[in-house]
């Protein structure tokens, strides 16, 4: 039997809402430490031709396209993931805002707290592609000083990022000041607390001083913007995880076994797809199930397509 789980995983990116709240293009002082020009916006992350492929960041600027990833871990199938997003991009955005595409400057920001070991190479055959693999620990010579004396709090954490051991006094230093920052900001900023704690995690700070820092900054679920997405959309994957494991006793049960076609499709439904295929594995006929799970052909209108029982 397929493991819907395991497919489904595997194509969870693990860039998720967290390091989107605290690595972001939108904040101009990281464009800056990447070296990207002034003056661009962002794009659309997705590419709708392909099954709701993401990237992290599309920056765009006089023509050009800057395609930034970023890695919290070191990932051997990184290469051959920004082979494959070049050929998209210049495939999708080869006529952005109705001007030609001139170039794709790509490059990888990796934020682990580990030795950055990746390849910014990919190779096969006489097919060479490259592009620009950066360590945000490097950066923290040139660019610590200048994101501490920043009067944007959000830098001060950035900064913490760029640095490695930085020792118990510097957390909670820099916990007071958020804590500080937030008592004299009307509204209060209230998802700091929450990006502290990321970064910590980030970091590897000892969960001691990590609890003592969420006891300083007194972080609630429910006054951060971030912290409630995270229990939301989180709590959301598991049960849909769950009722996965559930649909496939189900359906083995009833002897019904798909294909790999159907299983990547599956992989990619709502968690109110997923009950209703839970549904149709208790009480539904083979052919309903088939008709189901079957991925749409390109000649079918996807808006007429039922994909609920009525």
């Amino acid at each position: 039997m397929v493991n819907l789980v395991r497919i489904r995983e595997s194509k969870i990116s693990k860039y998720d809402i967290t390091l989107k709240k605290l690595i972001s293009l939108d904040n101009a002082r990281l464009r800056d430490i990447l070296e990207l020009p002034r003056g661009g916006f962002l794009l659309r992350e997705q590419f709708p031709d392909w099954d709701e492929l993401r990237s992290d960041t599309l920056y765009y600027r006089s023509q050009n396209i800057y395609h930034v990833e970023f890695q919290t871990e070191n990932s051997s199938e990184m290469p051959l993931r920004m082979f494959d997003y070049f050929g998209r991009i210049q495939t999708h955005w080869k006529n952005a805002l109705g001007r030609p595409l001139k170039e794709i400057f790509q490059q990888v920001l990796y934020i682990g707290s580990d030795n950055l070991t990746m390849s910014a190479i990919f190779q096969r055959g006489r097919t060479t592609h490259e592009f620009d693999l950066k360590d945000l620990k490097r950066f923290s010579e040139k660019w610590f000083g200048v994101l501490e004396r920043s009067p944007n709090p959000e830098d001060w954490i950035l900064g913490s990022l760029t640095a490695q051991d930085l020792g118990e006094a510097y957390w909670l230093d820099l916990a007071e000041r958020i804590v500080s920052h937030i008592q004299q900001t009307a509204p209060p900023a209230t998802d700091l607390p929450a990006l502290l704690i990321i970064a910590a995690v980030l970091r590897k700070v000892d969960p001691r001083l990590q609890e003592e820092i969420e006891k300083m900054v007194r972080i609630n679920i429910g006054s951060s913007r971030v912290l409630r997405q995270i229990y939301d959309e989180g709590s959301r994957e598991f049960a849909l995880k769950q009722m996965l494991r559930v649909v496939e006793i189900g359906l083995e049960q009833k002897g019904f076994f798909i294909t790999a076609e159907q299983a990547a499709f599956i992989s990619e439904f709502s968690f109110d797809d997923v009950s209703q295929l839970n549904f149709l594995a208790i009480a539904g006929s083979d052919e309903e199930i088939e008709n189901f799970i079957t991925p749409p052909s390109p000649d079918d209108d996807e808006h007429t397509r039922p994909r609920q029982l009525e």
